[in-house]
């Protein structure tokens, strides 16, 4: 019983350690999928990061040029008498009204001063007058303007037309790219969120695992003690197993020598019967042998002293019977030796000429 609720015992300590490598292999799959979606998110969340990083660079870059643009934007007054904004004087540049307009909000620069000042140096391109067909500027040519003559004048009216042009343009510019900020942002604050619970996620994944590694260590130890102790038990029974079988050929033995012991003791008991009941015989024919003389007299005393030493006869041979049977038991003593001996012959290979030789022998030497 105790083998069978060991191996019982055993076989338990076994499914649960299964069952725990496989919970463990499960923890690991899940942990190593949620590092590697981590890692995904990461990369995927790295370039909006580094251009979002670059374009603030090369707004806070362009911040001043745009302002020295717009500041050099400003139409100085005209001395020509002909020109019809001579009466009014100069007007105000909108870029120079508007010092805070390449500015986004809160103060974040955006590209629009970087494309003011581009173009204070070059012409625009078409998707620029596109851009500004769009915010209600003046639609500008595809080609750019043939340059000025060395020291031709320029009017204020065309100075404060392109001015404003270009301040449409970097509204609607400033607007896009507030949109892209604000998407940016937003899809920044998603992306840090998920990774926020991928980290929680990951957090608990690995401790799930902790406990699963600890709780496999401690059924391994358990395991570790059962099998120990089954050992120590498996060691224990055999001992007993290997006593048990001494005991049984010890067992064996005295019952076969008491089977022996028995059969000598029935022809012991065979012999003393048959010695008492001829000595019963001889008291019965004593007693009748007394009543005889009693009834005959001095024939009774004859015939008693005949009994008497028939009496003594018998007794005579019952001793003698005894003697007999004290001989015939160590005359049977000395066949089983010999028998014994012949049986050790026989293992011993002895042939019956050997053997007779050396009887002779033996005899001889008697």
């Amino acid at each position: 019983m105790s083998d069978e609720a060991h191996r019982l015992r055993e076989q338990e300590l076994r499914d649960l350690n299964e069952k725990l490598d496989k919970q463990k292999e499960q923890f690991m799959r899940q942990a190593s999928q949620t590092a590697r979606e981590q890692e995904e998110r990461l990369a995927r969340m790295g370039t909006p990061s580094v251009d979002s990083m670059r374009l603030s660079r090369e707004l806070r870059r362009s911040e001043a040029a745009a302002e020295a643009a717009s500041a050099s934007a400003d139409p100085e007054p005209s001395t020509t008498p002909t020109d019809p904004g001579s009466a009014r004087g100069p007007r105000p540049s909108a870029a120079g009204s508007r010092p805070n307009s390449a500015r986004g909000s809160g103060g974040v620069p955006t590209a629009a001063a970087r494309l003011g000042s581009a173009s204070s140096v070059r012409p625009p391109s078409t998707s620029t007058n596109r851009l500004a067909s769009a915010s209600g500027g003046p639609s500008l040519g595809a080609e750019p303007p043939p340059p000025l003559p060395v020291g031709t004048a320029v009017g204020a009216d065309a100075a404060g037309l392109g001015s404003a042009a270009d301040l449409r343009l970097q509204k609607a510019q400033l607007t896009v790219t507030l949109e892209e900020v604000e998407r940016l942002r937003a899809q920044l604050a998603d992306k840090t969120s998920a990774l926020a619970e991928a980290e929680t996620m990951a957090r608990e994944l690995q401790q799930r695992v902790g406990r699963a590694e600890r709780a496999e260590r401690s059924t391994q130890h358990t395991l570790e003690k059962e099998r120990a102790a089954m050992a120590e038990e498996m060691k224990r029974a055999e001992a007993l197993e290997r006593e048990l079988s001494l005991l049984r050929k010890d067992s064996d033995e005295n019952a076969r020598r008491e089977r022996s012991q028995a059969g000598d003791q029935r022809t012991k008991d065979v012999r003393l019967n048959r010695a008492l009941e001829e000595l019963q015989k001889a008291k019965t024919q004593l007693k009748q042998a007394e009543e005889q003389r009693e009834e005959v007299g001095g024939t009774a005393r004859l015939e008693a002293a005949r009994l008497a030493a028939e009496n003594t006869r018998l007794r005579k041979r019952l001793s003698e019977l005894l003697l007999a049977f004290k001989k015939q038991s160590k005359l049977i003593d000395v066949l089983k030796r010999q028998k014994l001996h012949v049986e050790a012959a026989t293992l011993l290979s002895f042939t019956e000429e050997e053997f007779s030789r050396t009887l002779e022998l033996g005899e001889a030497v008697a």
